[in-house]
This record gives structure tokens, C-alpha cells and sequence, in this order.
């Protein structure tokens, strides 16, 4: 069993929740409404793992630290001390508060590129689930899974499947990103062609 602790700092709801947690990502059901915390709270809570999934208990979680994102404060960098007896990083204003520290272009860059390709994951996974299930949905309506009387064996076929499923797609989704799939060209089609060809005469 595993338990995590952090602050919520972002939730997202599209066709399935997840929440960012002192920054790693948990799935957390498939509505929001449900949720027993906010962003800006402090959590306890257990987790399982899934391959490169890891998905939030939402019946253990236990919540420390009732405080909202609107009372979060905004992180400033400390000042140091500079060779010429200033200070680099932040300044104090006026009012007695930090300025904001201003990050560079490469530092901005850099940094919105690690966010592209967490929030890319996300796209495909969540495009993946919802091919899953669409997948999962047309193999009960056909008859190909039977899913029997018990409604909690119901349940569990039904999420093992999506699971199946949704592991099946990413793994593809992932593959033809790298060009796994990617068409031959001509010459090389017709080469495999005439090395195909038999003479049965």
C-alpha cells in the first residue's frame, strides 16, 4: 500500500479527473463533484500503481490542511547577497513585500517545455481512455465480453478491460510517435512485392 502527503495544486476535469499533488499527477475518479478536497489543501491519502499510472483512494484521503489556492501564497526566491554589497533576486517594495522574481527567456522556455510534454501525456492518455471504452462498450453491446449476474464482478470486468485497453492504445499511441507506424515508401513497397512473388507454374 502506498500513502502520499502534499498540497493540491491543480485539478483537472475532462473525461476523467486527475490532480496534481506537490507535483506528481494521480487519477482521482471521473467526477469532480466528488472530490473530498480542493486545490490548495493539504492531503493524506493512498495511492495504487498501474504501470506509469498512479491512482488516488479517494475513501483514504484525509485532509490536514483545509486551506484554499485563494490563500496560497506566491513563492518568491531568497535574496543574496552580492559581490558589490547588494542584493540579487527579489527586492522589497514599498509596502514591505518581495517584488516578483522574473524568470529569463531560456529559463520560461525551458520550462514551458517540460509542462508541453506532461500536458501532451495527458491528451493522449485521456484520448486513450475514451477509445477504451468506446472499445469496451462495443464488445459488451456485441457480446464479446459477458459480464455475467453479479454486479460487482460487473464492475470489476468492465475497469480491468478500460485498463487493458487503455495500456493497449497509449502503448500504440506512444509507437507511432516514434514512427512505428509510418507508411513505406513506394520503392520500398514494390520491392517487397516482387520478393513475394512466387511462380506457381
Amino acid at each position: 500500500m502506498n500513502t502520499a502527503e502534499g498540497v493540491v495544486e491543480t485539478i483537472r476535469a475532462g473525461r476523467g479527473v486527475s490532480a496534481s499533488i506537490s507535483g506528481a499527477w494521480y487519477g482521482a475518479g471521473f467526477d469532480a463533484s466528488k472530490l473530498p478536497f480542493k486545490e490548495g489543501n493539504t492531503i493524506k491519502f493512498v495511492y495504487t500503481e498501474k504501470g506509469i499510472y498512479k491512482n488516488m483512494d479517494l475513501k483514504s484521503v484525509e485532509v490536514i490542511d483545509a486551506s484554499e489556492n485563494t490563500n496560497m501564497k506566491e513563492q518568491v526566491a531568497p535574496r543574496k547577497a552580492t559581490a558589490t554589497g547588494g542584493t540579487a533576486g527579489a527586492t522589497i517594495t514599498k509596502s514591505g513585500g518581495p517584488e516578483p522574481v522574473f524568470v529569463s527567456r531560456d529559463g520560461y522556455w525551458s520550462k514551458k517545455e517540460e509542462e508541453d510534454k506532461l500536458r501532451s501525456k495527458e491528451i493522449r492518455y485521456e484520448a486513450c481512455l475514451q477509445r477504451a471504452i468506446a472499445m469496451v462498450d462495443l464488445l459488451i453491446t456485441s457480446g464479446a465480453i459477458s459480464l455475467g449476474a453479479n454486479a460487482k464482478k460487473k464492475s470489476e470486468i468492465v475497469e480491468k478491460a478500460v485498463e487493458a485497453f487503455t495500456r493497449k492504445f497509449y502503448g500504440e499511441a506512444t509507437a507511432a510517435r516514434d514512427g512505428a507506424f509510418d507508411a513505406p515508401s513506394l520503392d520500398n513497397l514494390n520491392k517487397d512485392l516482387e520478393e513475394e512473388d512466387t511462380n506457381y507454374e
